[in-house]
């Protein structure tokens, strides 16, 4: 290293997008958090093209777990991957474009409902992000306002549930949340209120499925595990009985797997423990049945008709019969 490299090293900065420390940072391992700082890093020192295996090298981990580290950062978004190439994503541009995209669809409101929602907004910025809450939140909350036609206080319930999940920092969570309560025709809080009791019993429903296989309850997975109890109608009793099938499954976290056999017993009219019981066991009592082969004739075994006719008796007693031996074996 030149003395102008020590110079430049010495007093040069790094810097750190603040969209990338609010909404992004939290959701990192270890490793994709070294990775990113890294490119960073070399994105303001030069130009040049960074290879996995420098990366690699400097971190003190393995290629693996750099080109790991790199498909995260590709999924959330700070990078794109292209044909080897390496290209971190501007967020402040990101940023901009999404919301100048999502403001061409807005409604215009009236002035007093616009200082209610930002009344709102305020307040949730101040009790749960202490003041700093990102863009991010800020962009998401404005769909919820247009798109959606949530009411303040439906929003400022929302964060409520997120908090009590502990699920804060995370924005796709919120987002399913949000997007449920609108399949479900929720604009009002009255709305809300006669959804929510409804609501948490089925995030109990999932968080116990969840708990069961061992899994962390997320944006992805909850959506499906709901629809067992919404859609099919299923209580746990029921969705239990599919767990079960876990013990002698590889891959026993795949819910695809319990999704296709809940869907087969819904397809067969089952609704309840005790009807999916009785399928079960027919099913396993004709599955063990085997089409029993020919009968063994043994009465070449006997030299003549006295023979013979010991054989029936001995057949009619319940006998084997015994093997008489031939003059000529």
């Amino acid at each position: 290293m030149t003395k102008r490299d020590e110079h430049q090293l010495l007093l040069s900065d790094t810097a750190v997008p603040d969209l990338f420390i609010a909404d992004h940072m939290a959701l990192l391992d270890e490793f994709a958090l070294k990775v990113y700082l890294m490119l960073l890093q070399g994105k303001t020192r030069s130009d040049q093209k960074i290879e996995r295996e420098s990366l690699a090298a400097r971190l003190g981990i393995t290629v693996q777990k750099v080109d790991r580290s790199l498909n995260i950062l590709e999924q959330e978004g700070l990078l794109r991957q292209t044909d080897g190439a390496i290209e971190l994503v501007d967020l402040k541009h990101a940023e901009v474009s999404r919301f100048v995209k999502n403001r061409e669809a807005f409604v215009k409101v009236t002035p007093g409902e616009v200082s209610k929602r930002e009344r709102v907004v305020g307040i949730i910025n101040d009790t749960y992000f202490q003041g700093t809450m990102s863009y991010r939140w800020y962009a998401l909350i404005d769909g919820w306002f247009e798109k959606y036609m949530f009411e303040p206080d439906v929003v400022y319930t929302l964060f409520s549930e997120l908090v009590e999940r502990n699920k804060l920092n995370h924005v796709g969570y919120a987002a399913s949340i949000a997007e449920n309560w609108h399949k479900n025709g929720i604009k009002t809080f009255e709305q809300l209120s006669m959804h929510q009791d409804k609501f948490k019993e089925n995030y109990a429903f999932c968080a116990r499925v969840a708990r069961s296989l061992r899994i962390k309850l997320d944006e992805y997975n909850e959506p499906l595990i709901r629809k067992w109890n919404e859609e099919l109608g299923y209580d746990f009793t029921v969705v239990e009985l599919a767990l079960k099938q876990s013990v002698r499954m590889n891959n026993a976290k795949n819910l695809t797997i319990y999704d296709k056999m809940l869907r087969e017993w819904h397809a067969a009219g089952l609704k309840d423990k005790a009807s999916v019981e009785a399928h079960e066991a027919v099913r396993r009592a004709s599955a063990g049945k085997k089409p029993a082969g020919p009968a063994r004739d043994n009465r070449g075994n006997y030299r003549d008709q006295g023979d013979v006719d010991a054989y029936k008796n001995d057949i009619s007693d319940g006998l084997r019969p015994l093997r008489v031996k031939r003059e000529d074996d």
